[in-house]
């Protein structure tokens, strides 16, 4: 089953990859009152890797810290 999360900038600027939040506002790729989809691809011991949907036309990997992952609120998809 497929595990979605709803991610914000917040939680973007605590992932684990080189992402510059900068260059992502000004791209037009995030905003910040804006919340995003992120979907569960691989989950390992200390780390999770997600592919984020965020505004259109704009995806990312992300890789977060597997506790902080763990208290991102759940996406219901109903």
């Amino acid at each position: 089953m497929s595990n979605w999360k709803l991610i914000r900038v917040s939680d973007i600027m605590q992932n684990k990859n080189d992402l510059d939040i900068n260059k992502m506002y000004r791209a037009g790729a995030v905003n910040h009152n804006s919340a995003y989809r992120a979907l569960e691809i691989e989950t390992y011991e200390d780390f999770v890797k997600v592919l984020a949907q965020l505004e259109p036309g704009f995806e990312e990997y992300m890789v977060f810290d597997k506790n902080h992952y763990a208290n991102i609120p759940d996406f219901n998809q109903d």
